[in-house]
């Protein structure tokens, strides 16, 4: 897909470097499993799990290259954090400091 016309040239040297690279494939792959989970309503926990990273690589992204076109990120974020808020007893057992491995 052709860059638009007014982007910065560090957004489009980043942007196609990472698709060049196959980053972007990988990316796109597991934002679609992760669509796929959230609208089954299936392993949600899981799905919100995989998304956080993407989410923080897209925020920094904007944030330092292109703060103007930050607003999808920045919605996408706000459902990501609703979400792991309304499902946050399946990450209590994540965010305990000491955990000893085996059965529970």
């Amino acid at each position: 897909m052709p860059a638009p016309k007014d982007l910065p040239a560090e957004v489009v040297s980043v942007a196609t470097g990472l698709t060049n690279g196959g980053y972007m494939s990988v990316v796109a792959a597991t934002e679609i499993v992760v669509a796929v989970l959230l609208l089954i309503n299936r392993f949600v926990p899981l799905a919100l799990a995989l998304l956080a990273p993407i989410l923080v690589g897209i925020i920094t992204f904007h944030v330092a290259i292109a703060p103007s076109t930050i607003g999808p990120g920045l919605v996408v974020t706000a459902m990501e954090l609703y979400l792991a808020w309304a499902y946050r007893g399946a990450f209590r057992p994540m965010l305990r400091s000491r955990v000893s491995p085996g059965p529970n």
